[in-house]
């Protein structure tokens, strides 16, 4: 079972993210007899898990894999159900990702969730000939006014695109190192190289048993 913090977003007017009790994400390898009113209160479901990409001209598609959304449904469907994504990258400056809201479309229409939560941050950036390119991690949003304007017009639109509560989780950040700026260069050779005053990281002793 895990635990992590996230950012309710909503107006005045939005119902209060309903309390729901003890939870687990939903992963067909645990048994199915957990899945059961009376073992749990509500399931999470990372849709991109019970999905497959396929090449789609510049872009990349995401459809439902009918017999894993069928085991899924069949496994949980005594429990309601909340989702939280993985593929939206909603801080992309080039835009977020419309083959994941495509693919959440379909989603809530057969299996309808009680509230949606993503990560904060972005994992796509423009690639050659206008395709998007995956840098393989969501990467921490800028900490700036441009960023907080973006990203509160898509969480409006996606709020009334699902009208259910809207949850952003911050899974990265930048840490800043004290003493001034870190500069980072990789060379022809591929080695890394970091130079810039820095005061002070860390200290501690080491445990003797580590010195053999």
């Amino acid at each position: 079972m895990t635990t992590s913090s996230a950012t309710v977003v909503r107006s005045k007017s939005e119902p209060i993210v309903p309390t729901l009790g003890i939870g687990l994400p939903y992963l067909a390898s645990l048994p199915a007899e957990i899945y059961q009113a009376g073992m749990l209160e509500f399931v999470e479901v990372t849709p991109e898990t019970l999905c497959r990409q396929r090449p789609d001209g510049k872009a990349i598609a995401i459809d439902p894999v009918p017999d894993l959304v069928a085991r899924a449904r069949r496994t949980c469907d005594s429990l309601p159900i909340i989702v939280h994504g993985v593929e939206l990258s909603i801080g992309s400056a080039h835009g977020w990702n419309e083959a994941y809201l495509e693919m959440l479309d379909s989603f809530q229409t057969s299996w309808p969730f009680l509230w949606h939560s993503e990560h904060l941050g972005f994992q796509t950036i423009p690639g050659e000939n206008g395709a998007s390119l995956e840098v393989g991690v969501p990467l921490p949003l800028p900490p700036t006014e441009e960023t907080v304007r973006v990203v509160a017009a898509r969480v409006r639109a996606i709020r009334e695109r699902y009208g259910v509560p809207f949850l952003l989780e911050n899974p990265s950040y930048y840490a800043h190192m004290p003493g001034g700026t870190l500069s980072i260069e990789i060379g022809d050779d591929y080695a890394v190289r970091m130079t810039g005053p820095v005061t002070k990281v860390a200290e501690g002793t080491v445990a003797t048993e580590m010195l053999g």
